[in-house]
């Protein structure tokens, strides 16, 4: 039938919440099926995704504040959650179909990751 993790659930929930709540399912399947590689990898990617939109949000916000030009830093804000959004939602269904997406600086990284 369908791969389970060590935790009890299915592979493809386990994507599901590695893609939907990065941290915590990350951390949660990082530490239970560290050793499965698709796992492992997804758990990685996500992690790598989420910080880098994190530290664009912090670094963006505050670069929003300058006066006159502020607006464009907003703008280009919106553009890169939408692109993250994006990215996670196409690494989660190709993860549920059992393939890699391939994110160039992303995929390399996590690539030496492992």
């Amino acid at each position: 039938m369908y791969n389970r993790t060590k935790l009890g659930t299915t592979a493809q929930l386990a994507y599901i919440l590695i893609y939907f709540l990065p941290f915590i399912g990350s951390f949660l399947f990082l530490i239970s099926d560290g050793k499965d590689r698709d796992i492992r990898y997804n758990c990685i990617m996500s992690l790598y995704l989420s910080l880098a939109e994190t530290a664009v949000i912090i670094l963006f916000t505050l670069m929003g504040k300058i006066p006159y030009i502020g607006w464009l830093f907003t703008f280009v804000l919106w553009i890169v959650s939408i692109f993250y959004a994006g990215a996670m939602l196409l690494s989660l269904a190709r993860a549920l179909n059992g393939k890699e997406l391939k994110i160039p600086f992303f995929y390399h990284l996590v690539k030496k990751t492992m």
